[in-house]
């Protein structure tokens, strides 16, 4: 990813993982069409299996405002569905090996000042990436990213809220979508 940053030349960045897909031929052309000169933008996610069946919206719906602060409850905007102002990136933390995204788009969105909700799903999501099968690596990094932005008691707090949020879903549809 930072190898891409680096040789980017357009004004927006946009990273999709192997699988991932942009929505629809006209998504691009619609989310810049959303609002003039925002300096993120973002919508919706939808989550697929291996054989390319749908399996719906992710669990984290899109909130309607976003901030640097929205994260804190869970990703609930996956990076394959942000569009960010190349001039607010930074490379990758490499100390991350399976959570660098959410590092990554808190930074930028701490610099933000104007953040857009297209309103749109943009993303088709492939379940079962590298996050997936590292899940609990995965976590960890999370957990360790959070703390670092929230403060360590909050973000515990904040993971009782996160985990009853997962149990309820887990409840009623039988699967995470996340």
């Amino acid at each position: 990813m930072n190898k891409g940053l680096a040789l980017a030349t357009g004004d927006y960045v946009l990273f999709m993982n192997s699988g991932d897909e942009i929505y629809a031929t006209d998504t691009v052309a619609d989310v810049f069409a959303s609002a003039p000169s925002g300096d993120i933008y973002y919508g919706e996610t939808e989550m697929y299996d291996e054989h390319w069946n749908s399996l719906g919206q992710r669990r984290h719906t899109a909130p309607e405002h976003f901030d640097w602060h929205s994260f804190k409850f869970g990703m609930n905007v996956s990076h394959q569905a942000i569009y960010i102002k190349r001039s607010l990136t930074v490379p990758y933390d490499l100390h991350y090996k399976y959570s660098a995204d959410i590092d990554w788009i808190l930074k930028a969105a701490k610099k933000s000042s104007n953040i857009v909700n297209t309103h749109l799903y943009v993303a088709k999501y492939l379940v079962g990436g590298m996050s997936k099968q590292k899940h609990l690596a995965s976590l960890k990094e999370r957990f360790k990213i959070l703390s670092k932005y929230y403060g360590l008691i909050p973000n515990l707090l904040n993971h009782i809220f996160i985990a009853l949020n997962l149990a309820q879903y887990y409840i009623r549809h039988r699967r995470t979508n996340d």
